[in-house]
């Protein structure tokens, strides 16, 4: 229960591109991308420290370094796996995560107009995050 009783979601306006610092890629059978899930550095490393139950104060201290620990990256790895299930419903085919990127390297990938983007309010003490999702035609 990552998120409840812990943080408020609510919409937000899409994030500007200077603050998607991790995407994650789904695929479907075929192996073809077909969704995007996408957030910035708080709530990468908000997730990835509630996640391993880090003391705050520890992720605060990453946070100035600005690069995920290897642990918070694979935390955050987890969270966008289950994030998975966001896009699929009975009329869906499976998608999968494929790889968690900086989305500095996701050239030729273009977001497009199909996306939702949410502020993650006081992930229990960990601070807030922005967080969207995208699905490509």
């Amino acid at each position: 229960m990552l998120f409840i009783g812990g943080c408020d979601i609510v919409e937000a306006g899409d994030l500007a591109e200077t603050e998607k610092h991790y995407a994650a890629l789904y695929v479907d059978d075929d192996d073809d991308l077909a969704a995007l899930c996408y957030c910035d550095t708080e709530f990468a490393f908000g997730v990835g420290g509630v996640l391993s139950m880090f003391p705050v104060d520890l992720v605060n201290e990453e946070k100035k370094s600005g690069e995920l620990t290897d642990i918070i990256q694979g935390n955050l790895y987890e969270v966008m796996n289950i994030l998975s299930s966001q896009f699929i419903d009975e009329t869906t085919s499976y998608l999968r995560l494929s790889e968690l990127k900086k989305a500095d390297d996701m050239d030729g990938v273009d977001i497009g107009p199909n996306t939702a983007t949410f502020d993650v309010e006081d992930m229990k003490g960990y601070g807030h995050g922005r967080l969207g999702f995208c699905i490509l035609d």
